[in-house]
């Protein structure tokens, strides 16, 4: 089932992006699994991406750009509404530590 948290407020602009990922991802079970993603929008905070899983609120997931222009980016899933082509996750990234 979709959902969407309702207190969500989007605070920064959302810029337009199309790029191709690898997205890894837990799923319902705690399987660990891997998949396409079609990164649609990015903001300093996250990212809105299409993909065929139904991702559980409160999830993580990593996703890997197929190109080496785009950071990899992880973060945590705040939205997931159906699509015609899926689900539209909306993911809250989180920073990455320097090694």
């Amino acid at each position: 089932m979709a959902d969407t948290l309702t207190f969500d407020r989007r605070m920064v602009e959302r810029v337009p992006l199309q790029a191709t990922a690898t997205m890894a991802y837990t799923g319902r079970d705690d399987a660990f699994g891997l998949t396409w993603a079609e990164i649609v929008d990015t903001s300093l905070e996250g990212l809105g991406i299409i993909s065929p899983i139904d991702a559980p609120l409160g999830s993580f997931i990593r996703i890997y750009p197929t190109t080496n222009a785009l950071p990899i980016r992880e973060g945590v899933v705040v939205r997931c509404t159906p699509h015609e082509q899926g689900f539209r996750i909306g993911l809250e990234c989180v920073q990455r530590q320097a090694a």
